[in-house]
């Protein structure tokens, strides 16, 4: 296993955990204490929503590079 597989494997790991992990509200993969400006600007469930679609979306691209061609 080369380095680049083994960063594609661990980008759609920790994208996946990071999706999970926001929607369960675990503050490791998103403090919203940190995050307060754009909460009171977008609301916290926008925010949560936004962020593990990001998640979601490097989970995705790590599919993609791991499972494609």
């Amino acid at each position: 296993m080369d380095l680049i597989t083994l960063m594609d494997w661990a980008l759609f790991v920790g994208g996946l955990l990071g999706f999970v992990g926001t929607l369960r509200g675990w503050r490791f993969f998103m403090d919203a204490q940190r995050m307060e400006t754009l909460i009171r600007a977008l609301g916290e469930t926008r925010v949560r929503a936004l962020v593990a679609g990001l998640y979601l979306l490097l989970g995705l691209l790590g599919a993609r590079n791991v499972f494609g061609s």
